[in-house]
Order: structure tokens, then C-alpha cells, then sequence
């Protein structure tokens, strides 16, 4: 009948309101969790972070390592402790209810051992020496791989990337002394010097041991270029760059000059100049016009795609330093 159903769907929306209610009852119920927090010396820790991450509260401990925080209840919850300069600690409450007192004792993260420095190297003066090994690492945009490391010492200051200029506590880059194996360098002079920017790694030595027929030495210093990141086709100009001073220089020589008025003709300076009398003295003027043909050729040849580049490099000082010496 009407009356019977009308009883039934009233006990059961009693029953279902009874049950709602014992739900959020047991999930309603919060928790007070106080207590302490100390070290390994039980003294207590000011600023201690008092979290439970789950329900997104947190406290910190007072100047006595106290603290007070309420929290949800639930079949288990987690609290964290943490510290700066302590290792953290988590406990976990089942079913917490009322009010819970906790004492944590927070370890002291271990501490690192001694550290001793001891000198490399002790300096007197304003001479820095930089490292090859050192150069490896250095990331180039440029490839001037010797100026950029020197940009990234102590008071050395550069505007642009993508240029081998920098200043050295405000002095500008050309009027600093730079030295590979006890020789000197050439500094990348402005467009308005005639120079170049950046053409400024020339090694003498290379040449040199060309000239001795020492064809180890020769690809040994060969390859110290390529580890200071020098392209091998900068590599190839400074080459025949060389030659073609030491070209001049012995046509200068055969003239009469001294190597002080060749020093100042061809733009060389100081001893320089003289190692460059001492090499070419060690050619014939055939063999200095064949070795920039050869050259222009190498050039060619990888321009054309016929001949990789670091390869072609190679096989001309490997050629050079196998002539007999003879034009």
C-alpha cells in the first residue's frame, strides 16, 4: 500500500542520513600534534619546519624547539621534520586522535672533512701562465682559442664573443706580451693596422723544423695548434704566411740587408726578426716560392672537396719537411 511504501522510504533516508553523518564523523575528527624538537644533544632546535605535506600545513618550532599543529585524522598520517644543517626525519600516526605529544631528535648532517691548499705554483710577478690541457674545455665561438682563454683570467675584461680584443685591467690587447713555448705571438691588430683580427698564433717552430727536415716535431706542433682549436685552414694561412715572410726576408738578405732594416721592412720586431734571418737561411728562394705554391694547392684542394681539411694540412707539412732541400 501507499502507507507501507511511504515507511519503508522513510526509514531509509533516516538510514542513509545516520551513515552520512557517522562518515564525515570519522573523517572530520582532527588531532593536535605538540611536541619538541632537539639534536643530538637534546638542545632544542629554533625554526625547526613542522609539515605534513599531504594536507598542506605546516609550523615552525618556537626559540624552546616547541611546537603545536592540528591536524586531519586518517587511517595514517605523515609528519615531517626538518632543519637546515639536520638530517630529516618522518614519523607516521595511525589513526591519530585527541591530542599526541612527539619529542624528535633531529642528527647533524655530517660535516665535510678538512680541506688543505697547497700552492702550484707561487707568483712574483704579473706574468700568469696558462696551461694547454686547460684549453681543451674552453668552448670557442671564434676559434681563437688562445685569446678567449686569456679573456677568462683575473681582470680581463671583453665586450664581444665573437672578438679575440679584450683589456687587461682597462690596458687594451695589444699591449700585453703573449707567448707560446717561450715564443712570441702576434696580437690581432686592428682592420685599420693592416692586420687581420684574430691571425695571430704563428709559431716560428713549426716552420723551423720543416726547414730541419724534423718531420716529428713538425706534426707534434702541428697537432698542439689543432689542440688550442685552431682551424686547420687558419692553420694553412699562417703556414703560408710564414713562408712568404721568410720569402722576403731572404730576398731582402740577398740584397744586403741587415736584420734590423728587415725587421723594420717586413714588421718584425726584436729577436724576431733574427730568428727569421736564421730560417731563412735554412731555404732556398725555390724551395720558399714552391712551398707557398704548395700551399695555394692544399688550399684548392679543400675548397674543390677533394681533400679533408685537418688531412691536407698534414700531408703538406709531412711533403715540406720530406724535401731534400734542393729547389
Amino acid at each position: 500500500s501507499n502507507t507501507m511504501k511511504t515507511y519503508f522510504n522513510i526509514r531509509y533516508i533516516a538510514l542513509l542520513i545516520m551513515l552520512t553523518t557517522a562518515y564525515t564523523g570519522v573523517f572530520a575528527d582532527g588531532f593536535t600534534l605538540t611536541g619538541r624538537v632537539v639534536d643530538e644533544e637534546n638542545n632544542p632546535i629554533e625554526l625547526a619546519t613542522v609539515s605534513c605535506l599531504e594536507q598542506g600545513k605546516m609550523v615552525m618550532t618556537d626559540l624552546k624547539g616547541e611546537f603545536s599543529i592540528s591536524l586531519d585524522s586518517g587511517d595514517s598520517v605523515v609528519v615531517k621534520f626538518s632543519m637546515v644543517g639536520y638530517n630529516a626525519r618522518k614519523r607516521v600516526f595511525r589513526r591519530p586522535k585527541g591530542k599526541m605529544h612527539v619529542e624528535v631528535q633531529l642528527p647533524s648532517m655530517q660535516a665535510l672533512g678538512e680541506v688543505v691548499v697547497t700552492e702550484k705554483r707561487r707568483q712574483t710577478t704579473g706574468t700568469e701562465r696558462l696551461d694547454i690541457k686547460d684549453m681543451k674545455s674552453v668552448p670557442t665561438a671564434s676559434g681563437n682559442a688562445v685569446e678567449e682563454l686569456i679573456q677568462q683570467q683575473a681582470g680581463v675584461s671583453t665586450h664581444s664573443e665573437l672578438s679575440s680584443q679584450y683589456n687587461v685591467r682597462g690596458g687594451s690587447f695589444d699591449e700585453n706580451s703573449v707567448y707560446i713555448n717561450n715564443v712570441e705571438v702576434y696580437r690581432p691588430l686592428l682592420i685599420r693596422s693592416g692586420q687581420q683580427e684574430g691571425l695571430s698564433i704563428i709559431n716560428p717552430d713549426m716552420v723551423e723544423a720543416v726547414a730541419d727536415k724534423k718531420q716529428k716535431k713538425a706534426m707534434e706542433l702541428y697537432y698542439d695548434l689543432l689542440t688550442l682549436k685552431e682551424p686547420p685552414m687558419r692553420i694553412l694561412f699562417l703556414i703560408a704566411r710564414q713562408f712568404n715572410l721568410l720569402l722576403q726576408v731572404k730576398e731582402l738578405k740577398n740584397k744586403g740587408y741587415d736584420t734590423r732594416s728587415i725587421g723594420e721592412k717586413v714588421g718584425l720586431k726584436g729577436f724576431i726578426a733574427g730568428k727569421y734571418v736564421s730560417q731563412a737561411a735554412k731555404f732556398k728562394e725555390a724551395e720558399l716560392k714552391r712551398a707557398l705554391t704548395d700551399c695555394v694547392e692544399t688550399e684548392e684542394a679543400v675548397k674543390t672537396g677533394r681533400m679533408n681539411d685537418v688531412m691536407s694540412v698534414e700531408l703538406l707539412i709531412v711533403r715540406r719537411s720530406m724535401q731534400s732541400g734542393k729547389a
